[in-house]
């Protein structure tokens, strides 16, 4: 309707561009604005299935975008209420701090057997760094080039290296 007003004004003024559309027919805005108030109501009854939709609900009804079709409004804050409430009960993501705990203490023992193995193969930092982001193509090659048993660089288990190095 904003661009249909514009080309409309483009119109009245004579301008250029206004000649490249055709005329503006205001008789076919009602059953558009119908609609558009239709499917609103429809969005804001249907039950959300994320935080953000149940936010997008609350929003729309707080800039009143509601109070031009015959929805009751307290019809609509229950639909939301409830909304919130099942969302509340069947939380989608969980938080596994147990889980993430775990990886990072795995992470950070492995990062010290590497460190243990550029100490016994005189590696430097730089040598190590890209190890380091324990990316499972680099731990490949860093096992194979230094003969590092690799169940022992991820679990610590079993000897250091599968050839031992000459002394």
């Amino acid at each position: 309707m904003d661009l249909e007003n514009a080309i409309s004004l483009a119109q009245s003024h004579d301008i250029s561009e206004g000649r490249l559309h055709p005329a503006i027919d205001r008789d076919n805005w009602g059953p558009m604005v119908a609609n558009y108030r239709e499917a609103l109501v429809r969005q804001l009854l249907t039950p959300a299935w994320d935080a953000n939709s149940v936010k997008w609900k609350q929003e729309t009804f707080a800039k009143g975008q509601h109070k031009h079709t015959d929805i009751n409004p307290t019809k609509i804050e229950k639909a939301i209420a409830d909304d919130q409430a099942w969302l509340a009960a069947h939380p989608t993501r969980r938080s596994n701090s147990e889980a993430m705990a775990r990886s990072r203490e795995f992470k950070v023992a492995m990062r010290q057997r590497i460190r243990e193995v550029a100490a016994s193969r005189n590696l430097s930092d730089e040598e190590i760094r890209p190890v380091l982001k324990l990316k499972h193509e680099t731990i490949g090659r860093f096992c194979q080039a230094h003969d590092v048993n690799i169940g022992w660089l991820l679990e610590g288990i079993g000897p250091v290296f599968k050839i031992w190095p000459a002394q």
